[in-house]
């Protein structure tokens, strides 16, 4: 009981109403899903695309360039974020996603920093708080999406056949101090 209450008391101290600008990609089409639930099946492919995907960075001549890229899949989407120095490495980065994926269908959002870095701390801060504010939302299936912070941008990927699920977890993310912006790759099914 005192953890829900001290979790609570954290999401409220560490949320913000700092304004923000949320811009939002819904897709709808043709797309198959089982009562919008993801089975052990899809999370296990899942997985594999991802764990493949990290695996192809680390045999590339210089690895290290590659180390702040980071993977998320869902339902066999594969979305890239992070940074890099190079457009050179973004590009690799990207062609190497589409070749595992074999449709060119990898979604890239890798910012290239050519001089210094994007400093993390902020980013894990604000993804701290998204993950309380989430756990503790109402009629949020959590389990549906994927997501990362990038110098103060969410970018979130998943599937919903809810349109006001999607619109309340976009709502939610764009309220949470720090956030510039929120970039969701959200299929509506």
């Amino acid at each position: 009981m005192n953890k829900t209450f001290f979790a609570i008391f954290l999401t409220l101290v560490l949320s913000g109403c700092v304004e923000t600008i949320v811009v939002g990609t819904v897709a709808t089409g043709a797309y198959v899903a089982s009562d919008s639930n993801v089975t052990i099946i899809d999370k296990d492919k899942d997985s594999k695309i991802k764990l493949i995907v990290e695996k192809s960075f680390k045999i590339e001549e210089e690895p290290k360039e590659y180390k702040y890229i980071n993977v998320k899949v869902y339902n066999g989407r594969v979305m890239l974020t992070g940074y890099v120095k190079d457009e050179k490495y973004k590009k690799i980065a990207v062609n190497k996603s589409n070749a595992i994926l074999g449709d060119g269908s990898t979604i890239d959002e890798i910012l290239v920093v050519k001089n210094g870095s994007i400093s993390s701390v902020n980013d894990s801060m604000i993804s701290a708080q998204i993950s309380l504010k989430l756990r503790f939302a109402k009629d949020i299936n959590t389990s549906h999406y994927r997501y990362n912070v990038v110098d103060g941008v969410v970018y979130i990927l998943g599937e919903s056949n809810d349109p006001s699920e999607i619109a309340r977890t976009t709502k939610i993310l764009s309220e949470v101090r720090g956030v510039e912006k929120v970039i969701t790759y959200i299929k509506l099914v």
